[in-house]
């Protein structure tokens, strides 16, 4: 009789019990595609169970339940919508697991639509549409629209779109008519995480406020790693401070998009247009950058993007096209058009620029760049701030051209 190893067997036991347990949890972890058959707004009747259903056994997969069973359940999940407009009507605050009110996300997901012009997510105007709570989470959303965001009571912050912490892509989508009382981000907002924004339109998105700062009426990026905004429009947007308090830093900036601290920048093949910063307010950069505001950015290029017909209104304005602070920036191939400072004293239709503190900063306006048609009380077309102006640096390309501004070209 054969003698019987107990060891090789007990190994053997043991090799086949970790393999089962690594396909076990390497199933659990597989992406889920969870197809929404309801536009209805109801929470999911059991949390991470992998089955998305308002009721058991009902077969009912609203938006909202989708969104916590992908966050429930591990693995970068994917939530298909229809051609539908799906309201969120399910009223509340103060949570963040999507029980009620905004869409919270808290795990990897794509949420992908039939297009912008069918498929329709609607804050109802009683909340922010979609919150992505980090860090860790890559969040998409594709092809649909993010509407009617209004945030509630005591919050702040990103109107249709709050990224805090993740990696956040935007594509193929339009974000729009998200207008609320606070102080950041009217259509989207990033803030220490990764955003890009490809092929899509943020339009007529706004915040106002009374006594603090106001930053982003389309889209705000602050301390970010990263923004790309790629092949897209930024139009009719608005940063508006809507009085003059004892309290310092009345100012709004920003309309259509407003970038803080954020490490690197590319803003390519773009139209931002149209948008405005207002601020009744005497503070000093009252209302500033109406198109596109950047502070405190070491690298940002902007490629081939129109930047026009952006409206700096009220006591004090600066940068009625684009306002940047303390950032390096290269804009090639742009065109730099009929932006204005209206009101009292205007500095910068075209451009604003400014250093205040840190390391050197350098412009670099190349590549058959133009700065052309925009008004300002001084600089019509570019104002460089005379303040430490030995840490600053202007380049102007032999084939750009910065002509036919009122008052004046350079101040």
């Amino acid at each position: 009789m054969k003698k019987i190893n107990v060891n090789k067997v007990l190994h053997g036991i043991l090799m086949l019990f970790c393999i089962a347990i690594v396909l076990s949890l390497s199933q659990g972890a597989e992406a889920v595609k969870f197809k929404v058959n309801s536009t209805d707004d109801i929470g999911d009747a059991f949390p991470g169970n992998g089955v998305c259903e308002t009721a058991s056994g009902n077969n009912i997969c609203t938006l909202r339940a989708a969104v916590q069973e992908a966050n429930a359940f591990a693995g970068a999940d994917e939530i298909r919508l229809k051609a539908a407009t799906y309201s969120l009507t399910l009223t509340g605050t103060g949570e963040d697991l999507a029980a009620t009110g905004d869409l919270d996300i808290t795990d990897s997901l794509t949420i992908k639509g039939k297009g912008a012009a069918l498929t329709v997510v609607d804050g109802n105007h009683s909340d922010r549409v979609f919150h992505i709570i980090g860090p860790g989470p890559v969040v998409n959303f594709i092809a649909l629209k993010v509407a009617n965001g209004s945030l509630g009571a005591g919050d702040f912050a990103g109107g249709g779109i709050y990224n805090s912490g993740a990696n956040v892509t935007v594509n193929s989508c339009t974000i729009t008519n998200n207008v609320f009382y606070g102080q950041v981000g009217g259509g989207i907002l990033s803030m220490n995480g990764n955003l890009k924004v490809v092929a899509s339109r943020v339009i007529q998105n706004g915040i106002f406020y009374t006594g603090s700062a106001v930053a982003g009426g389309g889209i705000a990026s602050l301390l970010d790693t990263s923004v790309k905004i790629i092949r897209t429009k930024v139009a009719d947007n608005f940063a508006a401070n809507i009085a003059d308090t004892a309290a310092t830093n009345d100012i709004a900036v920003g309309g259509g998009i407003a970038i803080e601290g954020t490490n690197t920048v590319k803003i390519k093949s773009c139209k931002i247009l149209g948008n405005g910063a207002y601020a009744w307010t005497t503070d000093l950069y009252g209302a500033s950058g109406a198109g596109l505001l950047m502070a405190e950015v070491p690298i940002a290029n902007i490629i081939d993007t129109k930047i026009a017909n952006n409206t700096c209104s009220g006591l004090m304005g600066y940068g009625g096209g684009v306002f940047a602070l303390s950032a390096n920036a290269t804009f090639s191939g742009c065109l730099i058009t009929e932006n204005s400072i209206l009101g009292g004293s205007g500095f910068g239709g075209g451009m604003y620029l400014e250093y205040g503190g840190g390391d050197p900063m350098t412009i670099t306006i190349t590549n058959q760049s133009s700065v052309t048609y925009n008004y300002a009380f001084s600089g019509g077309g570019i104002y460089v701030a005379p303040a430490l102006i030995e840490f600053f640096t202007l380049n102007i390309s032999a084939d750009s051209v910065v002509a036919n501004n009122l008052r004046n070209d350079i101040g």
